[in-house]
């Protein structure tokens, strides 16, 4: 039977890592070895690690001496692992039990793929300072499927899909793919917060990504949540220069691939900047104007039309009365604030 590393990066999450880890441990099909790298927490994670593995020894613990910020961790953690298949599992989250039996099967079974990923349920954490599963409290959600049927993707139909699944393209944890296919795609870019979706979009171009309609993981919502840290901008900035890359990566392909790519390219610019407006328009109901005004000087940053008729002078001048319009009618037509009682706990600014 393949080997199969589970490797779980953290930072400062005692109790969701170990918990992590024991779904790990509780799959239908076991795995080889769970590695976990430790950023260097000021909490007692490293502890209740070895805890685990002192009774287990598939559970390895590595310990970072100093703080990487994140990405440079994510990279050591994967550079560890033996394993022929590697399950990436953030660590604040959790395996359902079938999670590497389905996913890893799968992989056997089509040698010519060279990486899956599959759906999740959300789970609104009642709770955050639980010790064990059993303990964990919440409320959860099924999301829906990106499609009922099994799909491929491969090369410039990356830009297509970024297009179409554009706020959640896929679930980290829910990655499964070959060791062979991430020595060929190469390390996650520090230069990203979000280096999971760039190298996700560059592992597009390398080789063939499967989409299963299943639900793999627990996708953990609570208010320490990575992304909530990152910020609704710069997210949507990193995004968006992942895509223009891709684009010109793409635009060297010869072909019909190239009307594809030219088609994209206008396709993701009019989808950029929609996301932008409901992004100020979000914002600026939730009585959030700083970021709402930071989405209006995006918007006029990355579209040239607006930027070479309207001064910023101008345009930011309307958008901070357009935003407290809206203030306005969110609370004194659209029911009040009571709804955005949770932004900046369980959403990202």
């Amino acid at each position: 039977m393949s080997s199969v590393s589970v490797v779980i990066p953290t930072w400062n999450r005692s109790k969701m890592v170990v918990q992590a880890v024991e779904a790990a441990l509780s799959q239908t099909r076991g795995p080889s070895e769970i590695v976990v790298s430790d950023d260097a927490s000021p909490d007692d994670t490293v502890a209740a690690l070895s805890r685990i593995s002192a009774q287990d020894p598939r559970v390895k613990v590595i310990s970072q001496l100093k703080n990487s910020g994140g990405v440079p961790n994510w990279n050591s953690v994967i550079g560890a692992a033996t394993g022929e298949f590697i399950a990436w599992c953030s660590d604040d989250d959790r395996f359902l039990p079938d999670h590497l039996e389905a996913s890893v099967g799968f992989l056997e079974q089509n040698t010519e793929v060279d990486m899956v990923h599959s759906g999740f349920l959300n789970f609104l954490e009642g709770s955050k300072n639980v010790e064990s599963l059993q303990e964990v409290t919440g409320k959860s959600e099924k999301c829906a499927f990106k499609s009922d049927r099994i799909t491929r993707l491969h090369g410039v139909g990356i830009m297509r899909y970024m297009i179409k699944h554009y706020t959640w393209p896929f679930h980290p944890s829910t990655l499964v793919f070959r060791r062979s296919f991430w020595l060929k795609v190469g390390l996650f870019d520090p230069t990203y917060q979000l280096a999971d979706t760039d190298w996700f979009v560059r592992a597009a171009f390398e080789g063939i990504i499967a989409y299963i309609p299943r639900y793999s993981v627990i996708n953990r919502r609570h208010r320490d949540n990575w992304s909530n840290r990152v910020g609704s901008i710069r997210m949507q900035q990193e995004v968006n220069a992942i895509m223009t890359k891709a684009i010109v990566r793409a635009s060297g392909v010869s072909g019909s691939a190239r009307f594809a790519t030219a088609m994209a390219r206008w396709q993701w610019s009019s989808q950029y900047q929609f996301m932008l407006a409901r992004l100020f328009v979000a914002r600026s109901r939730a009585g959030m104007p700083e970021i709402a005004i930071e989405a209006a000087d995006e918007m006029l940053r990355s579209f040239w039309v607006f930027r070479s008729v309207i001064s910023r002078a101008i345009w930011r001048s309307a958008a901070e009365r357009v935003g407290r319009c809206l203030a306005w009618l969110q609370i004194h037509a659209f029911g009040g604030m009571a709804k955005y009682n949770h932004v900046g706990e369980f959403t990202p600014k």
